[in-house]
């Protein structure tokens, strides 16, 4: 199944990893060597430079107002504060061996060690933090995800991933999933753990399950790397494509999406026409089939024909000023 590719924000020089703050979605560029900001709410998105003169920034997390930055070409994690104007560089920790993936849980920041092929924290709160090891005997691990109070780590040369409870001391990390290809970025989202390699494919495994099976969604991108969900689209970079696309997250994860109270849509069941309550002004839509597809897109404002529609379940998606809204709806 692919997925729709909505919006690209292009200007990038190898953006890697992401994190969101509100409507502002930061990002590392690794090879650009500066953190940026797109304001996503934003009709047009431009990247903005937040931060310059970084040693091949990787992985980012985010703590109130301060930025962590994996400075992977200096071996050190840095920080910022996002509130300030001209931001000053904090150095949080050193002697880390290529940091990439970070991830907090608590005041634990951990850190993907990629040549040293483990993921070691410490303490934020620290005045002069030291690294301890987490979990060692890894193969390059890349990006790092906290779920649960599991750490979802992507081991890069291994082609797996793999977790670890850093509610317990000296875990043993467990598959997840193996037989991949160069694993990178790592999203969780209702119980779908994506996965993103250097293939340029975006896939998922369902982690409720005991052994769950790989589901490619999206081929052909240019090595993805991160991600990040904002209106219920998820949005994800390309090192080597320069830019971040959208993915329409409906085809993604059909569950738990409706529309706002104020629009509505009735008869559903339906058979020749839908009808429309709540828009004020002609709007565009689509709508996809439970495969993903796009099989019908317009305008309207009070009414869509579905006469044209084979019977079965369809998602109607509808774009109103900058909010994105979604409904189930059968067709007889």
């Amino acid at each position: 199944m692919h997925s729709q590719v909505n919006q690209v924000v292009n200007g990038f020089n190898g953006p890697t990893e992401m994190v969101l703050n509100g409507n502002d979605l930061y990002i590392a560029e690794f090879y650009g060597n500066k953190i940026s900001k797109v304001d996503l709410s934003s009709n047009s998105p431009t990247p903005v430079t937040v931060l310059s003169n970084v040693n091949s920034p990787y992985g980012l997390a985010l703590n109130g107002n301060d930025l962590y930055i994996a400075e992977s070409a200096s071996n050190r994690i840095i920080k910022i504060d996002i509130t300030q104007n001209n931001p000053v560089i904090t150095t949080v920790v050193t002697g880390v061996s290529v940091p990439y993936g970070l991830a907090l849980n608590g005041n634990d920041l951990y850190i993907a060690e990629f040549n040293g092929n483990k993921v070691s924290k410490i303490n934020i709160t620290d005045y002069s933090p030291t690294p301890e090891t987490f979990v060692s005997g890894l193969t390059n691990p890349s990006s790092l995800l906290m779920h649960n109070d599991e750490l979802y780590i992507s081991d890069y040369n291994g082609g797996k991933v793999v977790k670890a409870d850093t509610s317990i001391n000296n875990p043993t990390a467990s598959n997840v999933i193996a037989g991949l290809n160069y694993v990178f970025g790592l999203f969780i989202d209702n119980n779908l753990l994506y996965i993103a390699d250097s293939t340029g494919r975006i896939s998922n495994v369902d982690i409720s399950l005991t052994s769950p099976s790989l589901n490619v969604i999206q081929t052909g991108l240019s090595y993805p790397v991160g991600f990040a969900k904002y209106n219920n689209e998820l949005h994800i970079t390309e090192l080597l494509g320069n830019r971040v696309i959208t993915l329409d997250a409906i085809t993604l994860s059909m569950e738990g999406i409706s529309l706002e109270n104020n629009l509505s849509i009735w008869p559903n069941p339906v058979k020749n026409e839908l009808k429309i309550k709540g828009l004020k002004i002609e709007t565009s839509y689509s709508i996809v089939n439970m495969n993903g597809v796009e099989v019908q897109s317009g305008n309207a404002i009070k009414t869509i024909e579905t006469n044209n529609l084979i019977p079965g379940m369809y998602i109607l998606k509808i774009k109103n000023t900058s909010e994105m809204y979604y409904n189930k709806f059968i067709k007889n």
